[in-house]
């Protein structure tokens, strides 16, 4: 029996080689390709026909896909005026008989920025939005007939998460504010009423009397700030200096106020007595003196800054210069114990420009010393006040 199949397999063989496929031969013999391939495993050649039938293939998909990349560059103004109005790359494709990959690429290679932004222009896709406005006035009323009067903000989106009802934010974004979405509900807004501020201007001073007729003098802001945070009965620094301006002015509005129709501590007295003194002492830097030829907002400056009093940290560091002259900006912030050089640096140049001290180059570092107005201020500076 197998010496009568020996011709025949001779003969698949052959027809392997010459480049038929399994089903081709299959069809001569009368047999199927799962038969005819397990003659040539058999005959060991299927490998080899495979191989070439892969490379046969492969050939012809090579000259099927250039075939076709020819026929796409002839109608590239065609392919790319239906990518322009957003038609799918594949519908073309279709459409014109082409390999998918082909139009892609040549859409890739070909197609401009400006082909790209009209395709994205036409394939925008419209926002729908999900609630009408019709749907959103209803909700709103819905929420008032619950409530029994017309909803504020915080009422509305309380009972909209209950009811599953949009929320505040798309009804205030969709109208413009809750106000205009009361109007389009036909529902009339609620009256905004004014509540006077707990501490007014007047508050403000009686607390601040109060304070003054305590400690014996008017406090600092950082002294009023501690004690207000330790009392409720006191409002904040911050409110104070909102409700009633800058703090050297409370402190010299006090000081009058005393003045005036109180019985005038002696410590009240030395502050204001340094106040007075703070007030005769002139800058001697051009800058300052010019400040008052331009006028405006520099000489309001300038005016304020006289009228500061001077802080205990900057009566300690003339008392110290007055004690060490010569010294340098780091000896005087560790005198002092400033945490910061920075902070050293900005407090000795106040007092600079002020005409309170002078500064010369020593080496690496800068010297500072008392002018004669610094030392006739430090020694007409009031005894007592400044601990």
């Amino acid at each position: 029996m197998r010496l009568v199949e020996r011709p025949r397999d001779e003969q698949i063989v052959a027809l392997r080689a010459d480049g038929l496929s399994l089903a081709q031969i299959g069809a001569r013999f009368g047999v199927s390709r799962q038969r005819v391939d397990q003659i040539l495993r058999g005959a060991g050649v299927a490998q080899a026909g495979t191989a070439r039938s892969r490379a046969v293939r492969a050939s012809t998909a090579a000259a099927v896909r250039e075939l076709h990349a020819n026929l796409a560059n002839e109608r590239c103004g065609e392919i790319l005026e239906a990518y322009r109005r957003g038609v799918d790359p594949r519908e073309i494709a279709r459409e014109l008989g082409l390999q998918r990959e082909v139009v892609r690429g040549l859409i890739a290679g070909v197609a401009s920025d400006a082909d790209r932004a009209a395709r994205r222009k036409v394939c925008q896709r419209p926002v729908v939005p999900r609630y009408s406005d019709v749907e959103l006035a209803r909700a709103v009323v819905l929420v008032a007939s619950r409530l029994g009067h017309t909803p504020t903000c915080t009422e509305y989106d309380r009972a909209a998460r209950e009811l599953g009802l949009a929320s505040v934010a798309t009804v205030c974004q969709r109208a413009g504010s809750w106000t205009r979405a009361l109007e389009a509900a036909g529902l009339e807004p609620r009256p905004r009423t004014h509540t006077a501020p707990r501490w007014d201007a007047a508050a403000c001073w009686q607390a601040l009397h109060s304070v003054a007729d305590q400690l014996g003098d008017p406090p600092s802001y950082q002294r009023y700030a501690k004690l207000a945070k330790r009392r409720k009965d006191l409002p904040s620094a911050p409110t104070v200096r909102q409700r009633l301006g800058l703090w050297h002015q409370i402190v010299a509005q006090l000081t009058k106020q005393h003045d005036a129709g109180r019985a005038v501590p002696a410590a009240v007295a030395a502050v204001q007595a340094a106040n007075d003194l703070r007030d005769s002492v002139k800058p001697t830097n051009s800058g300052a003196r010019n400040s008052h030829a331009r006028g405006g907002t520099a000489s309001r400056l300038a005016r304020e800054r006289r009228e500061r009093l001077p802080s205990v940290l900057s009566a300690r560091t003339l008392r110290y210069l007055a004690e060490h002259p010569g010294s340098s900006s780091r000896t005087v912030g560790r005198a002092l114990e400033i945490k910061h050089d920075s902070q050293t640096s900005t407090l000795l140049h106040r007092l600079q420009r002020d005409g309170l001290l002078t500064n010369q180059p020593n080496g690496t570092a800068t010297a500072w010393t008392l002018t004669q107005q610094g030392h006739r201020f430090l020694n007409d500076l009031p005894e007592g006040v400044y601990v």
